[in-house]
Formats: structure tokens, sequence, C-alpha cells
């Protein structure tokens, strides 16, 4: 999706470069949901702070014996399991819901806390911008921490940005903030 508003790649995308507007997006494993927003509203080639959101899919946790809340120090998230009789569709696995007769899981209801698949990306984005921040964000949207200069780095036209890779801060959010170049507007490169 590429809108004066948001950027989007979503989907079943294998390890492929695609490209959305001022994006490009790569990704460690078969499928992502990757989605640049502005909150202050502007259109992404003005916008000096976009959201980054990177969500894998989410689980809640599995009950405890006579469907409780899980012990705290064993808790684990649902699986995911073939639907029956497919190769190529997911469903929670019914052993762990009230009624495992069904094919699915409880998929209405659940338990704490919830996971959220962490999904390893790079973005490239397309700006004349000098230098830019990037910051991973809590569920509420509080910054947590910076990403570290190796994980933002310079390429002609913009700056490749790496996310969620093994021993990074994990978040299914990030803001970008960016600097506009010397002496000229903010503009991306699309």
């Amino acid at each position: 999706m590429n809108a004066p508003r948001a950027a989007a790649v979503l989907g079943r995308l294998g390890t492929a470069k695609t490209t959305a507007g001022p994006i490009d997006v790569q990704v460690a494993g078969p499928a992502a949901a990757v989605l640049l927003t502005p909150p202050d509203r502007a259109p992404l080639a003005s916008s000096r702070s976009m959201l980054l959101s990177i969500p894998g899919y989410s689980l809640r946790s599995l009950p405890a014996l006579g469907n409780r809340q899980p012990n705290a120090a064993s808790v684990q998230p649902q699986n995911l399991v073939n639907y029956r009789g497919t190769i190529d569709w997911w469903t929670l696995d019914p052993t762990n819901s009230p009624n495992p007769t069904k094919p699915s899981g409880e998929m209405n209801s659940g338990w704490q806390p919830t996971y959220i698949e962490r999904v390893e990306a790079w973005i490239t984005l397309h700006t004349h911008a000098t230098n830019i921040t990037v910051s991973a964000l809590d569920g509420a949207g509080n910054v947590f921490a910076d990403l570290p200069s190796s994980e933002v780095q310079a390429v002609a036209g913009g700056f490749v940005i790496h996310v969620n890779g093994a021993g990074q801060v994990q978040s299914a959010w990030f803001t970008i903030r960016t600097a506009a170049p010397r002496g000229a507007g903010h503009r991306f490169l699309w």
C-alpha cells in the first residue's frame, strides 16, 4: 500500500525485498504486516515523526488445568496447529480448549499474558533527512529504548533500519524521528 499518509507491506512476503512508497521491506520469516504511518497526520513525505508497526501473530496463554489462570512460573503461549485436513491453514490447538472435539481451540477468550510473535525485518526508509532516531515503544506507546546506531545505517538515499534481531530490544512498534537536511524541506525520495 502506498498512500499519502500510509505505506504498508502485508502478507506472505518471503525473504525478498518488497517496496511500498518510501519503504523497502525485507523480513527474516515468510510473512509480515509492516505499516508506516504519521501520528501527526501529516503526509509521510513531510512528517518528522512516524510510527512503524510490525506485529506478528498474537497468542494468549495456555490455561491451567480446569481452564483457570495459568501459573506465572509455567505460563506458555497457546499452540498453533494445522487446521484438520489441511497443510496451509492454521488454527489454535483444540486440545487445550474447553471442548477439544472442535476443530479450533478457544478463540474468543483466553488468559494473560498475550504473546506477540517477533518479526525481524530490515526497513529501508528513502528520505533526504540527514539523521533519524528509531525508538522501540511499549504497548502503551512509551519509548523504552533507542535502537543503537549499528542498527540504523545511513545508505545512499536514506537509512536501513534493522528491527527485532537476536539480542536487540523487541517490540511490535517503533517511532522514527527525522532531521531535515540543512536549508531544505523534508522530503522522501520516491
